[in-house]
């Protein structure tokens, strides 16, 4: 019988440590059977460690931590009640550690004159003690914070807090803070070592004074940074400007900064005497040119200062003009010439002379006239000299022929006011003129015009009707144009002889062939005394086609053995001859030779039966010749042997034909043979009926033409007769055997052609792997396992048919292994007077058992052990024993334990259960769910497994299962009285 837990209490053996110092064991004590006991840390389970050590009742926690504090409990249970201790706390002390200084306000560096506040921090139990240093030094100022008011540039430096805990003993340093502090930028001045330069000659140094602490110094020239050069240098306070220009007048300004302030001094300015430069002449009004009497105003700037002084020159020499203009007032051709001005800078002691000005005074052009030294010439042949002459200034002279501008070549030669044309041509008759022309006027002379005698050239003759031959009796008529002037006269020629014919024109009527040959025109021009001809034009007079034969050399002819030659004859002028074979054009190759009115056909093959034809034509008709057919003996080749039925294997008695054809003319005659040898049968069929096995191999037929004396075998078919497969049987070498130990072979035989043999366990195929060998018709299974019992068939097939055999079993014995055992009713505790059944399962074939209590066998066998009004001293861990007395194997099961205690009386209990709104109490979920608190509840109370409960509920009982059946969870909740 089982007594509650009691008196539970747990106690440390010291409640104060020091965290990483101490290690604390806490124990547990309480009262009751069987305890079993287990630690909380706030609310969660103890588990060991290398740090947490759990020894039954104790728990002893290593080099504690500042987490360990607690509270622990510790839960007492056995199996009918459970009980928690009281908590129990420690008192961890730790630290200080993580000390961290804080700056108020938060600044790299502080004006001097602020107020600082550091702020110390450090986790640690409990709270630490601070202490301050400056760069290393303590400063006997203690406390979490250090005031620095009205703070001055000596205090600058690292402060640090020093953390310390009286518990355990310990220092800890922060990490140094630097505080820097420093004074304002003040009293910022800046001066030139000289104001007053000449640019290029002088160099400046500017020097800047400031108060305040860690000055830093720059430099601003009209607001813009100044940076340093190989002309400008910057050395911390001052800046120094090599030989000075114009843009380095400022005004400068020096600007002074620390991290806390900055001040700017006032301006210095510089005056920079530069100059003269860039001198340049303007003239008004703007001409390249002036006409005499104008009046022109010339004004000198330059870039100086002080402003520069001015003198004028004309060609070089001074004028004893001064200042900024010089005016010409009714300016003469005499004042024409280069003027320029002199700059002069009474500071720079520089004289800058501007780039000479062009002035040009000029007179009008006029009387302007233009002559040929003669006007008639010969093209190519002559040559003339146009001259022009013209009053005025300066003047420019250009020729124009039909108004565009002569420009000279290696023919047309221009010279100032003359222009030679050498060996004249055609297009230069046209009016020349001469424009001559100064920059304020221009003038043309009047047309000069030549007289050009040409040609005669390019003479053509044209036909009409226009056509590249002519029917005899047709007429005909010949033009000829040539470009001449004077026009041209005319001769006709044939074939290069004069014709006597005069005039542009030549008639030819009733034309015959006799007048075929090649026309052609001679133009002549009386001035130019000379003579050209036309190219020759053919005149062709031709007859048509008529009277075309064609004929071969032999007409009958074998394939690849003979040649043949087709000859064509016809009437006519020019014949072309062309041979056609059925419609198409004949063209030459290595065997069709074509030879002007012959066709040559080398080794004749079929396709050159015909019929052919010969097309003879000329370019005005043509004509064909009537068919020339061939007669061509071939073959036999391509060669069928077609068998029916199709197939490719033959069932013994089976009717079979095969059939013969070959391309042969005329018609091949056949024999047949069997596998090279002839069998005496002719004609293109070959029958075979009620086919036998001996009749199988390879059938050929043997084609022969009497005309090509060729003979011709087909390739081989084979015809393969086999027989069905019949007589099926399979059997093992044994049929009994052990797993593992044992192996078999099994062997198929059967009657029929060509068998191919294939093995089935249970319907599935059997495949070869390093335990199954397959072996045409053998199977054999190395170190059988239980399902390799099949049942096995040997299935036997030919392309024709195929058989299975009858089944093989085997008895393969294995186990035992697995056993297990399961008891009825299923509980942890029985009550004394209970049956109880045990039931053992082992996977065995065959299979005995035995049973045991506590390891020793009680003599009872058989697969259940029944224990009836089961008794506390039958309590125990029962075992059963699988044998198989085949294998020689045992096997034992895990130990079940069997619990039996003697109850308490109990009776009846009933329980009010009172149902909240909405919970629908006749849910079988709703019950269950009451049912495990009650049950739960009747445990806890000491009340057994097994006690029956009675539900109540509107004067209604009803019996429920056992408490120690499970009920399943749910949701929905009742409220239980107690009880």
């Amino acid at each position: 019988m089982f007594e509650k837990i009691s008196n539970v209490t747990a106690e440390a053996d010291q409640n104060e440590l020091v965290e990483f110092n101490n290690s604390v064991t806490l124990t547990c004590s309480a009262s009751g059977t069987l305890p079993s006991f287990r630690w909380f840390n706030r609310s969660t389970i103890v588990t060991g460690s290398d740090r947490v050590l759990l020894d039954k009742r104790n728990l002893t926690i290593l080099n504690v931590t500042r987490y360990d504090d607690g509270p622990f409990q510790c839960e007492v249970s056995n199996n009918v009640s459970d009980r928690m201790s009281t908590d129990v706390n420690l008192t961890i002390h730790y630290g200080p550690d993580s000390s961290v200084v804080s700056v108020t306000p938060e600044a790299l560096i502080h004006s001097g004159g602020s107020d600082i506040i550091l702020s110390c921090s450090s986790e640690s139990y409990p709270a630490a003690q601070f202490q301050w240093a400056l760069n290393g030094t303590l400063l006997a100022r203690e406390g979490p914070e250090l005031r620095l008011e009205n703070v001055q540039d000596i205090e600058s430096g690292a402060y640090s807090c020093w953390a310390y805990n009286s518990k355990t003993q310990r220092y800890k340093a922060s990490s140094p803070t630097n505080i820097t502090v420093i004074e304002n930028i003040s009293n910022v001045t800046a001066k030139a070592d000289q104001n007053e330069l000449v640019e290029f000659n002088n160099s400046v140094t500017l020097t800047c004074s400031a108060s305040g602490t860690l000055p830093s110094f720059q430099w601003l020239n009209r607001s813009t940074i100044v940076t340093g050069s190989d002309r400008v240098l910057l050395d911390k306070r001052s800046l120094t400007i090599l030989k000075v220009t114009r843009y380095d007048d400022g005004p400068f300004k020096c600007e002074v900064w620390n991290s806390v302030s900055n001040q700017m001094s006032s301006d210095v300015d510089l005056t920079i005497h530069y100059g003269p430069d860039s001198s340049v002449v303007s003239v008004t009004p703007e001409a390249p040119f002036y006409s005499a009497g104008s009046d022109i105003t010339l004004s000198c700037s330059s870039e100086s200062f002080p402003a520069a002084q001015f003198q004028w020159a004309l060609n070089g020499t001074l004028l004893a003009r001064e200042g900024p203009e010089l005016r010409l007032e009714n300016v003469q051709d005499s004042e024409s010439g280069a003027y320029s001005c002199w700059a002069y800078n009474i500071k720079t002691q520089r004289y800058k002379a501007s780039s000479p000005q062009s002035i040009t005074v000029i007179e009008k052009i006029s009387n302007v006239t233009a002559e040929a030294n003669q006007n008639e010439l010969a093209e190519f042949n002559n040559s003339v000299i146009l001259t022009c002459s013209a009053s005025g200034t300066l003047p420019s002279f250009r020729w124009l022929n039909r108004s565009t501008i002569v420009t000279g070549s290696d023919r047309v030669l221009l010279d100032k006011r003359s222009l030679t044309i050498l060996n004249v041509t055609r297009y230069e008759k046209w009016p020349f003129n001469c424009n001559v022309s100064n920059t304020i006027s221009y003038q043309m002379s009047s047309d000069v015009n030549l007289t050009i005698h040409y040609g005669p050239d390019s003479s053509v003759v044209s036909v009409s009707p226009e056509a590249p031959f002519y029917s005899a009796g047709s007429n005909i008529t010949l033009s000829c144009s040539s470009e001449s002037y004077p026009a041209a006269q005319f001769q006709w020629a044939l074939n290069g002889t004069l014709l006597g014919r005069e005039g542009p024109e030549l008639r030819l009527e009733n034309v015959q062939d006799s007048e075929s040959g090649a026309y052609s025109c001679w133009a002549y021009n009386s001035k130019t005394k000379r003579y050209k001809a036309s190219s020759p034009q053919s005149i062709t007079v031709i007859e048509k086609i008529s009277n075309v034969t064609a004929e071969a050399n032999q007409n009958e002819l074998a394939e690849f053995n003979n040649s043949v030659t087709l000859t064509c004859s016809a009437s006519g002028t020019l014949p072309s001859f062309r041979w056609l074979n059925r419609s198409t054009i004949v063209t030459g190759s290595d065997r069709v030779l074509l030879d002007k009115m012959s066709l040559t056909i080398l080794n004749v093959t079929r396709y050159d039966d015909g019929p052919f034809q010969c097309n003879v034509s000329n370019t005005i008709s043509y004509q064909m010749s009537s068919d020339v057919n061939l007669t061509i003996h071939y073959g036999p080749d391509s060669f069928v042997v077609s068998v029916s039925p199709e197939a490719p294997f033959y069932s013994a008695g089976s009717n079979i034909t095969l059939s013969c054809s070959s391309e042969s003319y005329p018609a091949a005659q056949f024999q047949w043979a069997l596998n090279g040898t002839l069998l005496g049968r002719e004609g293109p069929e070959l029958r075979l009926e009620n086919v036998q096995d001996s009749e199988s191999g390879a059938y050929s037929c043997w084609a022969f033409n009497s005309k090509t004396q060729r003979y011709k075998a087909s390739s081989p078919q084979s015809i393969i007769v086999i027989e069905k497969i019949s007589n099926v049987t399979a059997e093992a070498n044994q049929n009994e055997l052990a797993e593992f130990n044992n192996s078999v072979t099994l062997t198929c035989s059967s009657s029929g052609t060509l068998p191919s043999f294939r093995w089935f366990n249970r319907s599935t195929i059997v495949t070869g792997s390093d335990r199954v060998l397959l072996d045409k018709m053998s199977l054999t299974i190395l170190n059988v396992t239980r399902y390799d019992d099949g049942p096995f068939q040997c299935n036997v097939s030919n392309t024709i048919s195929y058989q299975m055999s009858s089944d093989v079993n085997l008895t393969i014995h294995y186990g035992p292994d697995s056993s297990v055992v399961s008891v009825t009713p299923e509980a942890s505790i029985y009550s004394a007077g209970s049956d109880i059944t045990l039931s053992c399962s082992s996977e065995s074939n065959p299979t005995q058992f035995h049973w045991a209590l506590n390891g020793s066998l009680l003599g009872k066998k058989g697969r259940e052990l029944r224990l009836e009004k089961v008794q506390t001293s039958e309590s125990g861990a029962y075992s059963c024993w699988a044998y198989n007395s085949k294998t020689q194997r045992y096997k034992a099961s895990s130990p079940t334990i069997i619990t039996v205690i003697v109850p308490k009386k109990v009776k009846m209990v009933r329980v009010k259960v009172q149902a909240e709104s909405g919970v629908n109490m006749e849910d079988p979920a709703v019950q269950a769910a009451i049912l495990e608190k009650i049950g739960q509840r009747l445990w806890k109370t000491g009340k057994p497994a097994g006690t029956k409960l009675t539900w109540i509920k509107q004067q209604n009982e009803k019996i429920f299962q056992k408490i120690n059946e499970k009920a399943g969870r749910e949701k929905k909740r009742a409220k239980i009285n107690e009880f």
